[in-house]
């Protein structure tokens, strides 16, 4: 949408037989966790698997490394992840998420495999905070690398009450957007 930068945008090929979609999910509540249930279940027969973690303070940018590279070889993945984040007090990430966004400064590693898609969930009543937490999640994904496709979902609050079926229209759109053939 236009409170997101395009400059680090990507296109994509269509999912692989072997591609899997990891949804990581930052929330106070359980809204953007039902949000991106909903989006990972309307994905789910375009990948190979689908796996929604709710973030913790065990999640750092690890569980963004390949899984399949060698130490000090060129990280490849056949995972896409989508990045669900709601926003907490003065536009930051949920406590859930901290850790995660965290580790990006603490433990810094390029992630030009990344592929990624996001969620973005808040309240536009909270004004300049709007959304803040997923903002500060993409660009802190950005600045290592990682490439978002798509559309990035925006869920007002204040605006929209059923955030899983707004998600659901937006994943059909995400994937038709960027998974071309």
């Amino acid at each position: 949408m236009s409170n997101y930068s395009p400059a680090h945008t990507a296109t994509a090929t269509l999912p692989s037989a072997t591609t899997t979609l990891h949804v990581l999910v930052g929330t106070t509540g359980d809204n953007a966790l039902h949000a991106a249930q909903a989006a990972a279940d309307t994905l789910a027969s375009h990948f190979k698997d689908t796996t929604v973690t709710r973030l913790d303070s065990s999640h750092g940018i690890a569980v963004l490394a390949s899984e399949t590279a060698a130490p000090g070889a060129p990280q490849t993945s056949d995972t896409v992840y989508i990045v669900c984040s709601s926003t907490h007090g003065a536009g930051d990430v949920p406590e859930n998420a901290q850790a995660f966004l965290a580790s990006f400064d603490l433990e810094p590693a390029y992630l030009g495999h990344v592929y990624y898609g996001l969620m973005a969930m808040g309240d536009s009543t909270y004004g300049d905070t709007y959304a803040g937490g997923p903002k500060l999640l993409d660009a802190k994904l950005a600045d290592l690398g990682a490439k978002r496709i798509g559309t990035v979902f925006e869920h007002d609050a204040s605006e929209d009450d059923d955030a899983p079926a707004a998600a659901r229209a937006w994943a059909t759109d995400w994937i038709a957007s960027w998974a071309k053939p």
